[in-house]
Formats: structure tokens, C-alpha cells, sequence
């Protein structure tokens, strides 16, 4: 909304956003975030990890982005109440407002309303409050998946996205992939890197992604991925 968006639109590129009611609504925890900030203000930090108390010397760089890492690969596998209880320890060791490090990075209703008024513009969901769906049992998996619009009324999603996660079948199987009213056949999005194959080959309940987060370095890497010759991800 703020940076990207001003540019796409400059230029009459269509985006396709994807919003979780609770993060609009105040109500969500940004931890990914919290985690980044928690590790880039303190050379020491110390946290439980499985009922042990862990404490990690990160005075450089190199030991923050490796520390980083772990931790994120950590509580991507920790299940929701879990997730929170440890983002939420681990802020209060270290003096992080998680709830201000969360509304910085959110979307108001306002803002999303903004958005989905542009006709080139539209607006998905990816469930209320963003779980890992991996990390869930199946049958969790499957209820979280399902499209829940508590904004339905203002911004009204049109497919859905399975957040940070690996598609599983039976997590994806109908009616767990149902984006609304509006959707007759929903199109969900995995965390699978992957180009959209032609002649009806994708699954239309577990499209791939190629994921752009800084980590790649030139349009060269980007047009390769693009080719579907998508080189490997940490």
C-alpha cells in the first residue's frame, strides 16, 4: 500500500493481494517480524525451547542471520497456542512490543478497501489469523484453510492461499478449499515453488508460487525462475 503498490499501479500491473481478518483487525501477531526485531536489537538473547532453556551468543551478522533462520524454521513447526506462547515469552525477555510490531505492519479494512476498489486489484484470503497449516493435525488443517470472512462484507476475497505451507490433499479437498460465495471454483495457492503449467495441468486447489523476497539478487534469477528452471531456496 505503501510502496509497492503506488508503482504497480503506476504502471497498470494487476495484483493479486491476500488478506487475514485478524491481522486487519488488530488481533493478529506479526511474529516473524517480532523475531527479526528481537535478534537485530540484542547481541544476546535467550529463549525455552522444548521445556530447555536455550541462550545464543549473536554478536555479528552472520550469527544473527544464522540464529534467524533457525528460529523461523523452529516455530514455523510449533502449532498456534504454541507459536504464541513462545513469540510472546520471547518478546517480553527482550523488551519487543509485539502487538506495535504487528499494527505497524498491518492493513486496515480501510486500506484494503482502497485496494480492492481498483479494478486491478483483487483481493484473496489466506484464513483469519495465518497458521502454519503444516504445522496443524488435519483436521485443524482443514478448518483453518476454509475461508472465513470476517470482512467478507467490505472486502469480499475471491480465492484463497495456503500460507507458509505444503500442500497436502486433504487439507485442500472440498469444501476445506472454498473461498466464498463468489468463487464457484476457488483457486488455492501452496508455498510450492513452481510455475503454472498449461492445457489444465496445475491444480487449480494447489497452485505453485515463485517467491521474490530479496533473498534473490538480479533479474537474471528472476527470469530463470520464471523459465520453471527455479533454482533452490534456503
Amino acid at each position: 500500500m505503501v510502496h509497492g503498490y503506488p508503482v504497480l499501479a503506476k504502471h497498470g500491473v494487476a495484483v493479486h493481494g491476500l488478506r487475514a481478518d485478524g491481522i486487519s483487525d488488530g488481533l493478529g501477531e506479526a511474529w516473524w517480524l517480532a523475531l527479526e526485531a528481537v535478534i537485530a536489537r540484542n547481541d544476546r538473547i535467550a529463549l525455552v525451547i522444548d521445556r530447555e532453556e536455550k541462550r545464543f551468543e549473536i554478536a555479528d551478522t552472520d550469527e544473527k542471520n544464522r540464529l534467524y533462520d533457525f528460529l523461523l524454521g523452529w516455530m514455523r513447526s510449533l502449532g498456534p497456542e504454541d507459536l504464541s506462547a513462545a513469540i510472546n515469552d520471547l518478546c517480553k525477555r527482550h523488551s519487543v512490543d509485539l502487538a506495535a510490531v504487528s499494527r505497524e505492519m498491518s492493513m486496515s479494512w480501510d486500506d484494503l478497501a482502497k485496494l480492492a476498489a481498483d479494478p486491478n486489484v483483487t483481493i484473496g484470503s489466506m484464513t483469519v489469523n495465518a497458521p502454519v497449516l503444516t504445522s496443524l493435525k488435519d483436521a485443524a488443517a482443514r478448518a483453518k484453510s476454509r475461508w472465513e470472512g470476517g470482512g467478507a462484507d467490505r472486502v469480499p476475497p475471491r480465492h484463497h492461499a495456503f500460507r507458509l505451507s505444503v500442500w497436502r490433499p486433504r487439507i485442500v479437498q472440498s469444501p476445506a478449499c472454498d473461498a466464498g460465495p463468489r468463487s464457484r471454483l476457488c483457486q488455492c495457492v501452496t508455498a510450492l515453488p513452481g510455475v503454472i503449467q498449461t492445457e489444465g495441468r496445475s491444480n487449480l486447489h494447489a497452485l505453485p508460487r515463485i517467491a521474490w523476497d530479496g533473498r534473490q539478487s538480479s533479474l537474471r534469477a528472476m527470469r530463470v525462475m520464471l523459465s520453471g528452471m527455479l533454482p533452490k531456496t534456503r
